[in-house]
């Protein structure tokens, strides 16, 4: 399944957009307030698949709270998980937090609601589904045997591939790391890394499983370093 950026719904209920040093996240979630992500792809007869787990990458400088997600709406639709949301330490530390899903398929509009009893409960960067046996789809694990000298970002292994590919970049020093990925009109179809990142190298695994065909581009920028290279999707 692929990640959801928070920062974007359709329509909602008290939640603002707000740029941080880790990107834009989901800000001024309060008791009760909403956001809804149309049409969620669960699975189907040619895409079958059946999510069995909700992560979500928040942040909380407070006592928590939870993330109920309901399908289709909020008064009569079907509550498939509640995921509760702890204190990371400050609004800047974003943590991944999980909870079990109800079985599902279909498209369906996602409500997220948000429950909690302080005045702000916690923002959100991004939120996705999982199946039995995926990889994450935003795993990124720093390799602490080397310390590069400069920044850098190698080409994806596999290239071409089908359904998942690693992309590997270079950090020299603690720095706030932004990896995007684009199709060949320039707009933007995901982000793989937007926050800071301590000195090491860093292999993340992106998963293109629901995108056509085709030749894209993936950009990284730390401060004034920008390398850009492409890759291939055959089905």
């Amino acid at each position: 399944y692929t990640p959801i950026l928070a920062e974007c719904p359709a329509n909602q209920s008290g939640v603002t957009r707000k740029y941080t040093r880790q990107g834009y996240v989901l800000d001024n979630i309060h008791d009760n307030d909403w956001a809804m992500y149309a049409a969620v792809e669960f699975g189907n007869g040619e895409y079958d698949k059946t999510p069995d787990s909700l992560k979500v990458i928040a942040s909380c400088a407070g006592a928590g709270g939870s993330v109920q997600v309901w399908l289709d709406s909020l008064d009569t639709g079907d509550k498939i998980a509640e995921c509760a949301i702890n204190n990371t330490g400050d609004l800047s530390t974003f943590q991944t937090f999980a909870s079990a899903v109800k079985a599902v398929s279909g498209r369906h509009d996602v409500y997220l609601k948000f429950i909690g009893q302080a005045d702000k409960i916690f923002q959100l960067q991004w939120f996705y589904f999982t199946a039995q046996g995926d990889p994450d789809p935003l795993g990124i694990e720093r390799s602490d045997s080397v310390v590069p000298e400069y920044y850098g970002l190698e080409q994806n292994y596999p290239n071409p591939f089908n359904a998942s590919t690693r992309i590997r970049f270079h950090v020299p020093c603690r720095s706030f790391v932004s990896l995007q990925v684009y199709n060949l009109l320039g707009e933007e179809i995901g982000e793989l890394a937007g926050t800071e990142f301590h000195a090491g190298e860093y292999p993340v695994l992106f998963d293109a499983s629901q995108l056509a065909s085709g030749i894209y581009c993936y950009m990284l920028r730390a401060n004034d370093f920008v390398q850009t290279k492409k890759m291939i999707i055959l089905r």
